[in-house]
């Protein structure tokens, strides 16, 4: 049963960045007391009206009280917050499922956040997925996320995988040196750099990044001027339209038709008239199941290798794979964890002639 605040008494929140922020506000709009945060090395004495504590700085009869942990993000794992700083001294100590499931309304998207009580529907159809993929270490992985998000498995959200992100063992096959570079969400050309210093070079590349400042670090970047990379400051979706995005580019933003960024897109399929593609990499905010749909005619035609972010929807987890198997036919894939609190889950798809599962 997911924990719930009581309203009968105060409420501490760990963290005071964004989300931090942003719960404190939806507790508040619930009539929750919010006392302040705790942060473990205060920079400033309050934010947004609220007292910030160092976390040893707290009296017995505080401990007393409730605590929310208002971390969101993929740097520290949930494990290592609640041991480093005895969170679970709190009378009760909530993490952020539960408070999803109590404030959500206020919250809006966040990445894979969801109710746990909206996930466990999801189970039987999670599980026809891993039971597609290729090896035991993706089974077990996605298992493992889908009871993390449950509040089933805390101790899931200290582990990563070893494995590079994107370009490791799975991916670096020699048929991505047959065709382009393709990075949808390019960010500032990190992920360009890290392909093109392995031991495979494609032909050429084409990088698509919408954010104007991404785009011009990426256009500047000593690997990106120097190399055949093609840079466009578009987005990848289903078809050619424009997409508002709600909030700044990054942990907060989210396509929303009311937001008050405006952005282009465009479908891969219309872009690469005849260019074979040796690889695709997608981390485009949620975005992903578009872009793939709109790059379904030169994923059938090029059968390249497939890499893309697996946590920015919370049914991404299934959806993703049950679209990819429909386009990529006689493809092997693979799901890894490459940073905390199972962000940066990776879904691959490799062609199984490249791939040495039969």
């Amino acid at each position: 049963m997911p924990l719930r605040l009581t309203q009968r008494d105060p409420v501490w929140i760990f963290g005071c960045g964004r989300f931090g922020r942003d719960v404190a506000k939806a507790l508040i709009a619930e009539g929750f007391r919010v006392s302040g945060f705790i942060e473990s090395q205060p920079h400033l004495s309050e934010i947004d009206g609220l007292s910030i504590r160092a976390a040893d700085s707290l009296t017995y009869t505080e401990l007393g009280d409730q605590l929310v942990l208002g971390v969101f993000n993929r740097e520290v794992s949930y494990s290592r917050l609640i041991r480093d700083w005895e969170l679970d001294r709190f009378k009760r100590l909530q993490l952020p499922w539960d408070t999803y499931a109590q404030v959500g309304r206020h919250l809006g998207w966040r990445y894979w956040l969801s109710d746990p009580s909206v996930l466990k529907d999801f189970d039987e159809r999670l599980e026809r997925v891993v039971e597609g993929l290729a090896d035991s270490t993706s089974r077990e992985t996605l298992r493992r996320i889908f009871h993390f998000r449950l509040g089933e498995d805390l101790a899931y959200s200290d582990f990563r995988h070893q494995d590079s992100q994107y370009f490791n063992s799975l991916t670096l096959v020699p048929r991505v040196c047959e065709g382009w570079f393709v990075d949808g969400g390019a960010y500032d050309g990190d992920s360009f750099e890290q392909f093109f210093s392995s031991t495979i070079q494609s032909d050429a590349a084409l990088l698509f990044e919408p954010e104007p400042d991404n785009y011009q670090k990426l256009i500047t970047r000593e690997v990106v001027r120097t190399s055949r990379a093609f840079c466009l400051p578009l987005a990848l979706s289903d078809r050619a339209r424009q997409l508002r995005f709600r909030g700044s580019f990054g942990e907060a933003a989210s396509i929303d038709p009311s937001g008050d960024t405006v952005i282009q897109a465009v479908a891969l399929d219309d872009v690469c008239h005849g260019q074979n593609v040796g690889f695709l990499k997608l981390d485009v905010e949620g975005a992903e199941r578009e872009a793939i749909q709109g790059a379904a005619r030169v994923i059938r035609s090029s059968r390249p290798v497939l890499a893309m972010s697996l946590y920015h929807r919370f049914d991404d987890l299934w959806v993703l794979p049950e679209l990819l198997s429909k386009i990529c036919e006689n493809y092997a894939f693979y799901v890894r964890q490459h940073y905390f609190n199972s962000f940066d889950c990776v879904l691959y798809a490799v062609p199984r002639e490249s791939s040495g599962v039969s």
